[in-house]
């Protein structure tokens, strides 16, 4: 159990809450939630992956969704001792049936992941800076822990969003809310010129700002990313394009 958690990151998470979930998940019962994993994932990528290195992937994914539920929580002015409330509910959500499929398509035919970039700005995953589990409507807000209000942000955007809904359109004087990678199409509402990102609509409007994509710091490393061909990314080119 200690070799896995180890893998996985727990023992150098400090102030994990929910950390005896990730306990429970790397006893002797965890092989069977491995097991179903395994099922949603095409058996074409499962000749080329070994079953620990999905458990390991695994485990260090549900490490990050469960710091970001506690993240949330805190952020709604939980104390610890109403958030470990949560525990119980948290264990049954990721041995669900549903959740197990979520995970194990991850991968599509091509042995990547679905996103392996922040569905917000584009902003590839680059080695140090992984992308992060962001819901969309935060816990705060009473938004639920699904796959249709889960997706993947960078660290710049998760931090500019925090628990957020959308800003004012100080044209109009009206609410709008951001863009939704879930319900969304990306090229409807941003378009890139170059390393800016352009808003051609209200939604992208108020997103681009509160999330800062255009910042100097923003635009030079976007343009260092061009330069090396890393942007934008085939998946990318996918979410503006399709």
């Amino acid at each position: 159990m200690l070799e896995s958690l180890a893998m996985w990151g727990v023992t150098q998470a400090t102030g994990l809450i929910f950390k005896p979930i990730l306990e429970d998940l790397a006893k002797d019962a965890a092989k069977d939630w491995a097991k179903d994993l395994l099922k949603g994932i095409p058996g074409k990528i499962l000749k080329k992956l070994k079953k620990e290195d999905i458990e390991i992937a695994a485990g260090k994914a549900l490490k990050e969704f469960l710091q970001l539920v506690q993240e949330d929580l805190k952020g709604g002015g939980l104390s610890d001792d109403e958030i470990k409330k949560y525990t119980q509910p948290l264990k049954q959500f990721i041995k669900n049936q549903e959740v197990k499929e979520v995970l194990g398509n991850a991968f599509k035919n091509d042995n990547q992941a679905i996103a392996h970039l922040c569905e917000y700005c584009l902003y590839p995953e680059v080695e140090g800076l992984s992308c992060q589990v962001d819901h969309i409507i935060s816990v705060k807000h009473g938004g639920a822990t699904t796959a249709d209000n889960l997706c993947y942000a960078c660290i710049f955007c998760n931090l500019q969003k925090g628990t957020d809904l959308g800003s004012i359109n100080w044209q109009t004087g009206e609410l709008v809310r951001f863009f939704n990678p879930r319900r969304d199409f990306w090229g409807e509402h941003f378009r890139l010129d170059e390393a800016v990102i352009q808003h051609q609509t209200d939604i992208g409007e108020v997103t681009a700002r509160i999330l800062d994509f255009n910042s100097d710091d923003r635009i030079i490393e976007r343009q260092a990313l061009i330069a090396s061909g890393q942007y934008p990314s085939a998946s990318a080119l996918k979410q503006i394009n399709k």
